[in-house]
């Protein structure tokens, strides 16, 4: 023991006078500092080291200071209070200061009741361990520039808030049952952090810290979660439930998370409950693995650069999904999620000035949205599958007028996108549904033109309207009865031409009626005989040379070619090719 060595009538003479001066003092018995002892409002004791543990109790009125001491057996705070802080006596604001002090432990316990800061800063080095145990304190604790070389450890207490900042170091932290508002800020945690039974007024805040080992979140109440620029070198996950049979509360209202290194990943459990609001900025330095899984989310915001983040949703219901200045070059998969169906107002995807890379959707229902706004949005890499799809009515592409001829040529790209990227992957019934899109919005853009003053040519008109007798390549039906009844419209017309019993003039009595429909009927084979493009035309209208009917025959088979074309072309939605 280095200095002057002080019996306990020196000691207590001294605090009382308040005389420990720049000398170094020792002390070699247990010391107990309570409210009888206290006839002063603040002391700094500087330069002390306590060979035996160090008890202070009672009212402190307005504190102490402790400026490079030495607790070799800890200090303890048994139901200390300051109630009646005075800052014309301490104006350092803080009920308690250790500052360059070197510890065993330092424990709050018994209902402490601190009306202001708890303050551990300039180096000070605790080589067991910080308790704060069922007690109160309505300041910060703040721990600043030190090292606690086990355990910081806080249980069934009510703080104003908790700091840990400037390259403190920290072996591991646990708050069980604790009430504050959290910041830890430049600190490296070595060991486990765990928080159970949290309740954040305002936020939990992360900056720049490193955890090295794992970091666990359970069955706590936290208004706004944000985290910059930490690293997580082990698993790290938030689990929005109490599994301890308590039924307590649990909740996330905001997640923002920016520049974050998820080294073994993070993972946000939420149990199907209601997240509020999600912001992730991606940058280069957003890295690892975070996973969302089981939350109702109202707004998510993602914007930024993803280079090296594997980001994944999984049975995640979106109210508002938007993507603004995003560019994806790892990986983003949306696994069997979709639109909330009790989210209280329009659901949607918003997606401007984004590339969506290899964005992965694996079951998700774009058709569960109200409506999807893209503007300068790129879908060529994609992969999709078992995707339910949106509808042509669902989609809104931002421009200066609605349904104008630039509306629809951005809308035909973004079906043309998709429609590559599905071929890609060796869908072919979903591509041929894109093309489909494809084909009606170009129709709608040719149109669109041609009311702006541009030109939409009669071939161009005739070759869309055919495009449409088979649904642009998905019907097979709509052509085949559109063709039963042209060859019925055909057959009623030629009629007249190769029978010899009736004419083109009209019925002059009920007779000639019968006769017509007589005629009809007995030359019916001649109907059927007509679908046979092929067919040879004396076996079908006999040695009849009118001109007019080799004609309408040319015109029927023609017709009659193109829509066998277009009945065997939508049957390539079930083929390989």
């Amino acid at each position: 023991m280095a200095g002057t060595i002080l019996t306990r009538e020196q000691f207590f003479q001294r605090l009382g006078e308040d005389a420990f001066d720049g000398s170094e003092y020792g002390v070699n018995f247990a010391v107990d500092i309570n409210e009888e002892a206290i006839d002063w409002e603040f002391r700094i004791i500087r330069n002390v080291t306590f060979e035996h543990v160090v008890r202070v109790s009672g009212d402190i009125r307005s504190g102490f200071l402790f400026n490079n001491c030495n607790f070799k057996k800890g200090i303890v705070f048994r139901g200390a209070i300051t109630l009646n802080f005075n800052t014309a006596h301490n104006q350092s604001n803080a009920s308690l200061v250790f500052a360059n002090c070197k510890a065993d432990h330092i424990t709050f316990a018994d209902d402490c009741q601190l009306e202001r800061a708890v303050f551990i800063q300039g180096g000070c080095i605790i080589k067991n361990k910080v308790g704060f145990y069922d007690s109160t304190l309505r300041g910060t604790f703040k721990i600043d520039n030190s090292e606690l070389s086990n355990l910081l450890d806080f249980k069934n207490c009510n703080i104003r808030s908790l700091t840990i900042q400037n390259e403190t170091k920290i072996k591991s932290l646990r708050l069980d049952s604790f009430t504050g508002d959290i910041s830890l800020i430049k600190s490296n945690f070595t060991d486990n952090v765990k928080f159970w039974n949290i309740e954040t007024p305002n936020n939990l805040t992360l900056n720049y810290n490193n955890f090295e080992d794992t970091f666990d979140i359970k069955a706590s109440r936290i208004p706004a979660f944000y985290s910059h620029g930490d690293t997580f070198k082990r698993r790290a996950k938030l689990e929005n439930r109490d599994d301890s049979g308590q039924n307590i509360e649990a909740y996330l209202n905001k997640l923002y998370l920016t520049d974050v290194n998820l080294i073994e990943g993070f993972e946000f459990d939420g149990m199907g409950n209601e997240l509020q609001e999600l912001r992730l900025p991606l940058t280069t330095s957003f890295s690892g693995v975070l996973r969302l899984m089981g939350w109702k989310i109202k707004s998510t915001n993602i914007s930024g650069i993803n280079q090296n983040l594997k980001l994944i949703f999984a049975n995640v219901l979106f109210g508002q999904l938007t993507f603004n200045d995003f560019s994806n070059f790892a990986d983003i998969t949306f696994d069997r999620s979709g639109a909330n169906p009790d989210f209280d107002e329009e659901s949607f995807i918003i997606a401007a000035n984004t590339d969506f890379g290899n964005s992965k959707f694996n079951e998700f229902n774009f058709n569960s949205f109200n409506f999807i706004n893209l503007s300068n949005t790129s879908f060529n890499n994609i992969v999709a599958t078992n995707v339910i799809w949106f509808e042509e009515s669902q989609i809104r592409i931002n421009s200066s007028t609605i349904n104008s001829s630039q509306s629809f040529r951005r809308i035909r790209e973004v079906y043309r996108q998709i429609k590559q990227s599905l071929i890609s992957q060796g869908n072919q019934i979903d591509s041929l549904e894109f093309k489909a899109k494809e084909m009606r919005a170009y129709r709608n853009e040719l149109v669109a033109s041609a009311k702006e003053g541009g030109k939409y040519k009669l071939s161009d008109k005739a070759i869309m309207t055919v495009n449409q007798t088979n649904n642009y390549g998905l019907s097979w039906w709509k052509p085949v009865w559109i063709i039963c009844l042209l060859t019925l419209v055909f057959y009623i017309i030629e009629l007249p031409l190769f029978s010899k019993e009736i004419n083109y003039t009209l019925a002059k009595s009920w007779e000639d009626v019968g006769v017509t429909f007589c005629v009809f009927w007995n030359n019916f084979n001649v109907f059927w005989q007509m679908f046979n493009p092929a067919r040879k035309f004396s076996s079908i209208y006999g040695e009849n040379i009118i001109a007019f009917l080799y004609f309408l025959d040319f015109l029927h088979r023609l017709i009659l070619g193109i829509f066998i074309f277009q009945i065997i072309k939508a049957f390539r939605r079930f083929a390989s090719k």
